[in-house]
Parts: structure tokens; sequence; C-alpha cells
């Protein structure tokens, strides 16, 4: 059970982080694809006019360092989501595990107060079973250490 539901996690974190991915991938192709067009035009541009192609070839430098800013923002933002839902998650499972710790810590306090509990109770039943200590001290003596649990 705690399988499936570990794997329902882990496919809505993908799909989450897939949905933050969309709009930086998409910005990084529509980015290449213009330069690459850019490309054409400034080579088809100095193949006939050299001197108009060392103006574009200014352009296009300038436009490769803005789109080469943009694409490293969108990725610094993707990577720091990423980093952000995988500590939440880190969190999460860290808290998980001091829960179940600390569910394990109280389960055996408990069995160990049941059991002192359950010799409690022992030892004063067979102390109202015995004659009273002034009657027969020695038997009383004799008869708990033989007969309670240790």
């Amino acid at each position: 059970m705690e399988a499936v539901r570990w794997d329902e996690r882990r496919r809505r974190f993908l799909q989450e982080t897939m949905e933050e991915a969309r709009p930086s991938l998409a910005t990084l192709k529509e980015n290449a694809n213009y330069i690459s067009q850019m490309a054409d035009y400034i080579e088809h541009t100095y193949s006939d006019e050299p001197q108009a192609a060392e103006s574009l070839i200014g352009q296009g430098r300038d436009y490769i360092v803005d789109s080469t800013i943009t694409t490293v923002t969108y990725l610094d933002h993707l990577i720091q989501t990423m980093e952000s839902v995988f500590q939440g998650q880190e969190l999460a499972i860290e808290s998980i595990t001091n829960s179940a710790d600390s569910i394990c810590h109280r389960a055996a306090a408990c069995k160990r107060l049941r059991s002192l509990r359950h010799l409690e109770a022992s030892k004063t039943g067979i102390k109202n079973l015995l004659p009273a200590p002034e009657q027969d001290e020695a038997g009383v003596q004799q008869l708990d250490e033989s007969v309670l649990p240790r």
C-alpha cells in the first residue's frame, strides 16, 4: 500500500517538474530556432552584400548574448524549483522516518509498562495468597524468590 502511494507521489512530482520545465524548454527551442534562422539570413546576406553582413553579425552577437542570458536564467529557475521540490521531499521523508521511530519507541515503552504492571499485579496477587508476614516470615521470602518471574 505504501509502495503504491510512493509511486503516485513520484509520478506527481515528475509531472509537476515537467510542467515547470515546459516554459523553459519552449523558450530554449524558440531561441535555438531564431538563432538558426538568423544565421541562415546572415549567411545569405553575407554572400550578396559583405558590408551589410558586418552590421547583421553585430546584431546577431547581441542577440546570442541576450538569448544565452535568458536561457541560463530559465535553466537556473528550473534547477532551483527542482532543488526546492527535492528538499521538500527529503524533509517529508525525514519527518515520516522520525514519526515511525517515535511510534516504535512509544510502542516499546507501552509494552514494557504493561509487562511491569503485569509483574506488579502478579506479585500483589501472590502476596495476597500468602500467610501474614508475622506468622511465617521465612516462608514468604522463599515463596517470593521461587515463584515470581525474573
